[in-house]
């Protein structure tokens, strides 16, 4: 058994979403004998409590800027007996907002110095910094850069996931000297990007190693088609690059024990799978009809997830003889795409009402529906990991996603092995070739044993976050071998200027 000190640097911690699945993950982690905490920015925003804010104070310090030094508080908070460290810099993080400030650069350099600043204070000393997405991507460097030639710092390692390759962190490169860097040093530590500074960039380039959300994933980044400029960054260190698929909790989503939808089932007995989807087509006042395939889309209203393809081949699609019902993914998923595609579906909902449904996000429903559909439909254009289409395959809801990123890695096609297979994919990105793949999925609901042979693989496709817990030890293991993480008091400083 391992035992080792993992930190996870997150540039925010709240209760949905990414962080939601750090918390469970963290959680795993612990169980595997592991000491685990976690670190981040003490966000206060509109005059909000902010969770942290009371917490116990360990250290109060001073970080150094250029141009003047930033006082920062140390606060810890626990939750499920795992330590939550909080660095309280109001100067910087009571704003209105987390991120989409003119100065975010030199804030989250600011957090990025102020982790390193803090491990002496706090009450476990990391074998290993887990660095989460864009904000923390400069803590590698700073590390090696900065602190490795002290000695409580030598051994440390770290490790960089990023959730998606457009999330880069890129602002004017005159930020750099918040990192202590001149515009010649960037060249020279490799950081140069077409005049600008690029968070992620440093990220890839300095940790230990590189993690990110599927291996398909992984592939694809690689190449100039999907990198957004980042490919050969990622294919100077494919051999640090692990695709891990984030797998879902599946004592979290069980059909067999949750309460929140109409009748338990399981895969050898699916009579509750229909009792649920009688009762969302009563519900949403549908056709009762068994006959008829009930699909859902539940995703962000945008052209990477695909929601132009179902708004181009909605008319055609409404034809065949299934029920449609879009789902919005609520306030979180808002972009600049949101308003035209919520005025087409709303159209298109009073237009096709006997067969068609348009729904504003509720949680609780979305138990409902994924335990209700036949057939979930994800035409993404990129699609780093997927959550939907595993969670569709728990609740015995048949997938047609297109081939690509994580939904590739985790969805078996009819098409390539109708023995094994767990869903529907199509490859290219566009309406026709959806259309042609959603008709293959009714065309095979027809046949009652077939369609329940799909489900139940689909049930039993073993996706879970255990799965991804093991991956990641293996990803320590390579780093940090058998040390064991002791709680430390060190002494360092960084040349900040």
């Amino acid at each position: 058994m391992m035992s080792k000190a993992i930190l996870f640097a997150a540039g925010y911690v709240d209760s949905s979403g990414i962080e939601t699945y750090n918390a469970q993950f963290m959680s795993k982690m612990r169980g595997n004998g592991l000491s685990v905490g976690a670190i981040a920015p003490l966000h206060r925003m509109g005059g909000e409590t902010a969770e942290g804010a009371e917490g116990r104070v360990l250290a109060v310090f001073e970080v150094a800027m250029p141009y003047r030094n930033v006082q920062a508080v140390i606060r810890r908070t626990e939750r499920s007996g795992i330590p939550f460290y909080w660095i309280d810099a109001p100067t910087y993080f009571e704003r209105t907002n987390r991120f989409g400030e003119r100065d975010d650069a030199e804030r989250y350099l600011f957090w990025c110095r102020a982790v390193l600043q803090a491990l002496p204070a706090l009450d476990m000393m990391p074998d290993l910094i887990h660095c989460q997405d864009w904000p923390s991507a400069f803590i590698p460097f700073l590390l090696e850069n900065r602190y490795r030639s002290v000695a409580a710092y030598a051994a440390i390692r770290t490790v960089y996931t990023f959730h998606s390759i457009g999330n880069q962190g890129i602002f004017d490169q005159e930020n750099s000297v918040y990192a202590g860097l001149s515009t010649d040093d960037l060249l020279e530590c490799g950081l140069d990007y077409y005049e600008q500074l690029n968070f992620m960039q440093a990220g890839i380039r300095y940790a230990d190693a590189i993690t990110t959300v599927s291996p398909q994933y992984a592939r694809e980044l690689a190449t100039e088609m999907c990198g957004m400029t980042m490919e050969q960054h990622i294919a100077d260190r494919q051999e640090r690059l692990y695709g891990i698929v984030n797998g879902i909790d599946h004592h979290a989503f069980d059909p067999a024990t949750d309460r929140q939808i109409a009748a338990n089932y399981s895969a050898n007995d699916l009579s509750g799978k229909k009792a649920n989807k009688t009762a969302v087509q009563e519900e949403l006042g549908l056709p009762q009809r068994a006959d008829v395939p009930v699909m859902l889309f539940h995703s962000a209203f945008s052209s990477e997830k695909g929601a132009d393809m179902l708004r181009y081949g909605l008319h055609d699609l409404l034809k065949s003889d299934l029920q449609l019902i879009v789902l919005h993914a609520g306030p979180e998923s808002c972009g600049f795409e949101e308003g035209p595609f919520m005025r087409f579906f709303t159209e298109a909902a009073q237009s096709h009402g006997p067969k068609f449904r348009f729904l504003p996000y509720d949680a609780k429903l979305k138990r409902r529906l994924f335990a209700g559909a036949d057939m979930l439909l994800m035409p993404s254009a990129s699609e780093p990991c997927g959550f939907e289409q595993q969670l569709a395959m728990r609740y015995g809801t048949v997938p047609i996603v297109r081939a690509v990123g994580g939904l590739a890695d985790t969805v078996i096609p009819y098409g390539d092995n109708p023995a094994a297979a767990t869903g529907f994919a199509f490859q290219y990105a566009n309406e026709k070739v959806m259309l042609h793949a959603v008709r293959q999925a009714i065309g095979l609901y027809r046949s009652k044993e077939q369609w329940e042979k799909l489900i139940r693989n689909g049930m039993k496709r073993q996706y879970n976050m255990d799965d991804t817990v093991d991956a990641y030890m293996n990803v320590y293991r390579k780093l940090v071998g058998d040390r064991i993480g002791v709680a430390a008091s060190v002494h360092g400083s960084e040349d900040n200027r």
